[in-house]
Protein backbone atom coordinates (compact mmCIF):
# COMPACT_ATOMS: atom_id res chain seq x y z
CA UNK A 1 0.00 0.00 0.00
CA UNK A 2 2.79 2.40 0.87
CA UNK A 3 4.47 1.81 -2.48
CA UNK A 4 1.34 2.94 -4.37
CA UNK A 5 1.04 6.09 -2.26
CA UNK A 6 4.76 6.78 -2.72
CA UNK A 7 4.44 6.55 -6.50
CA UNK A 8 1.40 8.82 -6.44
CA UNK A 9 3.28 11.32 -4.28
CA UNK A 10 6.24 11.25 -6.66
CA UNK A 11 3.96 11.79 -9.65
CA UNK A 12 2.37 14.84 -8.03
CA UNK A 13 5.81 16.17 -7.03
CA UNK A 14 6.86 15.77 -10.66
CA UNK A 15 3.80 17.77 -11.79
CA UNK A 16 4.67 20.54 -9.34
CA UNK A 17 8.28 20.58 -10.59
CA UNK A 18 7.15 20.78 -14.21
CA UNK A 19 4.78 23.62 -13.31
CA UNK A 20 7.59 25.70 -11.80
CA UNK A 21 10.08 24.81 -14.53
CA UNK A 22 7.54 25.74 -17.19
CA UNK A 23 6.84 29.04 -15.48
CA UNK A 24 10.56 29.77 -15.24
CA UNK A 25 11.71 28.61 -18.70
CA UNK A 26 8.42 28.76 -20.63
CA UNK A 27 8.64 25.44 -22.49
CA UNK A 28 6.47 26.51 -25.46
CA UNK A 29 9.01 29.19 -26.33
CA UNK A 30 11.86 26.68 -26.08
CA UNK A 31 10.10 23.98 -28.09
CA UNK A 32 8.05 25.85 -30.70
CA UNK A 33 9.59 29.29 -30.59
CA UNK A 34 6.56 30.93 -29.03
CA UNK A 35 6.88 34.36 -27.50
CA UNK A 36 8.53 34.34 -24.08
CA UNK A 37 6.51 35.53 -21.14
CA UNK A 38 7.47 37.08 -17.83
CA UNK A 39 8.05 34.78 -14.85
CA UNK A 40 4.88 34.93 -12.74
CA UNK A 41 5.48 33.19 -9.45
CA UNK A 42 1.90 33.88 -8.30
CA UNK A 43 0.54 31.81 -11.20
CA UNK A 44 2.92 28.95 -10.43
CA UNK A 45 1.98 29.13 -6.74
CA UNK A 46 -1.72 28.99 -7.60
CA UNK A 47 -1.18 26.00 -9.92
CA UNK A 48 0.91 24.32 -7.24
CA UNK A 49 -1.85 24.73 -4.66
CA UNK A 50 -4.37 23.20 -7.09
CA UNK A 51 -2.05 20.25 -7.69
CA UNK A 52 -1.60 19.78 -3.93
CA UNK A 53 -5.38 19.80 -3.41
CA UNK A 54 -5.78 17.22 -6.16
CA UNK A 55 -2.97 15.13 -4.65
CA UNK A 56 -4.57 15.13 -1.20
CA UNK A 57 -7.91 14.12 -2.69
CA UNK A 58 -6.52 11.35 -4.91
CA UNK A 59 -4.16 9.98 -2.26
CA UNK A 60 -6.88 9.90 0.41
CA UNK A 61 -9.16 7.93 -1.90
CA UNK A 62 -6.30 5.59 -2.79
CA UNK A 63 -5.50 5.07 0.89
CA UNK A 64 -9.13 4.29 1.71
CA UNK A 65 -9.44 1.84 -1.19
CA UNK A 66 -6.17 0.13 -0.30
CA UNK A 67 -7.36 -0.30 3.31
CA UNK A 68 -10.56 -1.94 2.04
CA UNK A 69 -8.54 -4.17 -0.25
CA UNK A 70 -6.26 -5.22 2.62
CA UNK A 71 -9.33 -5.95 4.71
CA UNK A 72 -10.82 -8.15 2.01
CA UNK A 73 -7.54 -9.93 1.26
CA UNK A 74 -6.63 -10.58 4.90
CA UNK A 75 -7.29 -13.68 6.97
CA UNK A 76 -10.84 -13.80 8.31
CA UNK A 77 -11.61 -15.61 11.56
CA UNK A 78 -14.34 -18.06 10.54
CA UNK A 79 -16.13 -20.71 12.58
CA UNK A 80 -15.27 -24.17 11.26
CA UNK A 81 -18.74 -25.43 12.16
CA UNK A 82 -21.34 -22.78 11.25
CA UNK A 83 -19.08 -20.68 8.96
CA UNK A 84 -19.91 -17.40 10.73
CA UNK A 85 -17.24 -14.69 10.53
CA UNK A 86 -15.92 -12.63 13.43
CA UNK A 87 -16.15 -8.96 12.42
CA UNK A 88 -13.96 -6.02 13.47
CA UNK A 89 -16.08 -5.46 16.61
CA UNK A 90 -15.55 -9.07 17.72
CA UNK A 91 -19.11 -10.14 16.96
CA UNK A 92 -20.00 -13.22 14.94
CA UNK A 93 -22.12 -12.75 11.84
CA UNK A 94 -23.15 -14.78 8.81
CA UNK A 95 -20.78 -14.85 5.85
CA UNK A 96 -23.43 -13.29 3.62
CA UNK A 97 -23.95 -10.33 5.97
CA UNK A 98 -20.21 -9.74 6.38
CA UNK A 99 -19.47 -9.83 2.66
CA UNK A 100 -22.48 -7.63 1.86
CA UNK A 101 -21.39 -5.00 4.41
CA UNK A 102 -17.83 -4.92 3.10
CA UNK A 103 -18.42 -5.25 -0.64
CA UNK A 104 -22.12 -4.45 -1.15
CA UNK A 105 -22.39 -7.76 -3.02
CA UNK A 106 -25.63 -9.71 -2.78
CA UNK A 107 -25.94 -13.48 -2.61
CA UNK A 108 -28.21 -15.94 -4.31
CA UNK A 109 -28.40 -19.35 -2.69
CA UNK A 110 -28.44 -22.69 -4.42
CA UNK A 111 -26.86 -26.11 -4.09
CA UNK A 112 -23.72 -27.32 -5.79
CA UNK A 113 -24.05 -30.72 -7.49
CA UNK A 114 -22.28 -32.55 -4.64
CA UNK A 115 -24.56 -31.08 -1.97
CA UNK A 116 -27.64 -31.61 -4.14
CA UNK A 117 -26.65 -35.27 -4.57
CA UNK A 118 -26.13 -35.65 -0.81
CA UNK A 119 -29.42 -33.96 0.12
CA UNK A 120 -31.38 -35.94 -2.46
CA UNK A 121 -29.88 -39.16 -1.11
CA UNK A 122 -30.89 -38.20 2.46
CA UNK A 123 -34.40 -37.25 1.33
CA UNK A 124 -34.80 -40.37 -0.83
CA UNK A 125 -35.30 -38.30 -3.99
CA UNK A 126 -33.83 -39.23 -7.37
CA UNK A 127 -30.93 -36.94 -8.26
CA UNK A 128 -30.90 -35.42 -11.76
CA UNK A 129 -27.29 -34.57 -12.73
CA UNK A 130 -28.27 -32.44 -15.72
CA UNK A 131 -30.69 -30.36 -13.66
CA UNK A 132 -28.06 -29.81 -10.95
CA UNK A 133 -25.44 -28.68 -13.48
CA UNK A 134 -27.80 -26.14 -15.09
CA UNK A 135 -28.71 -24.33 -11.86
Amino acid sequence: MHRVLTYEGLAFAFLISVTWLNERFHFPSLIWGAEKKVFEWQEALFETSLIILAAVFVMSITHRLMRRLDQLEGILPICSSCKNIKNEQGQWQQVEQYVHQHTHADFSHGLCPDCAREYSKEAGIAFDTQLALNT
